[in-house]
């Protein structure tokens, strides 16, 4: 699947904001988790050693015109670390997890 804008960016020391118009949350979700699964699946080498990489996910899906930049981050990031504290290796929309709680 191609878009043709998109916005990937280092967001803290470990974190990454991808910003991808799409106006079907479920499209987004399924890219989170082919990310998800393809790290998950991935051996990496250091030092002659192989180590396992997993990533958790949160998704914050918005209208452009309907939230700040700011408020979108921050309903990611409580995704993000509800799925890093259930269990991590996993992807959390916020949606799922917080429904009508925009603003909390």
């Amino acid at each position: 699947m191609q878009f043709k804008h998109k916005l990937v960016s280092l967001f803290g020391g470990e974190e990454f904001i991808f910003a991808i118009p799409c106006s079907d949350g479920s499209v987004v979700t399924d890219i989170a988790e082919r990310i998800r699964e393809l790290l998950a699946n991935k051996n990496i080498y250091v030092e002659n050693a192989s180590i396992k990489v997993t990533v958790s996910i949160g998704i914050y899906k918005s209208d452009i015109d309907s939230i700040s930049l700011e408020d979108a981050i921050k309903f990611a990031d409580k995704a993000l670390y509800k799925a890093k504290n259930t269990g991590r290796n996993k992807v959390v929309n916020y949606a799922d997890v917080f429904a009508g709680a925009a603003g909390n």
